[in-house]
């Protein structure tokens, strides 16, 4: 999810989770390997779901409800302006 928002969660936000110990060290960093996670436009771009001259502007757009914090999300009203619709 941090990598397809394309910010980073706030380790305070996670850490008072009842099992913050088993995935995270104290680093906050995840405690198993994983593969390489490309962004949201990398990955959009590579299955061909929008057009190029559409990635950036449906990147934005989904980047807008892909906010980690809730409070940062758009709202309903604010996507239906948003340029690419």
């Amino acid at each position: 999810m941090p990598a397809m928002a394309g910010e980073a969660f706030d380790t305070t936000y996670f850490r008072t989770g009842k099992t913050f110990g088993e995935y995270f060290n104290n680093d906050g960093k995840l405690r198993i390997q994983v593969e390489e996670i490309r962004g949201l436009e990398k990955a959009l771009e590579s299955y061909k779901v929008v057009s190029d001259d559409e990635l950036s502007m449906c990147t934005s757009f989904l980047r807008s409800m892909l906010r980690l914090q809730p409070s940062d999300r758009a709202s309903a009203a604010d996507l239906l302006e948003h340029e690419w619709l």
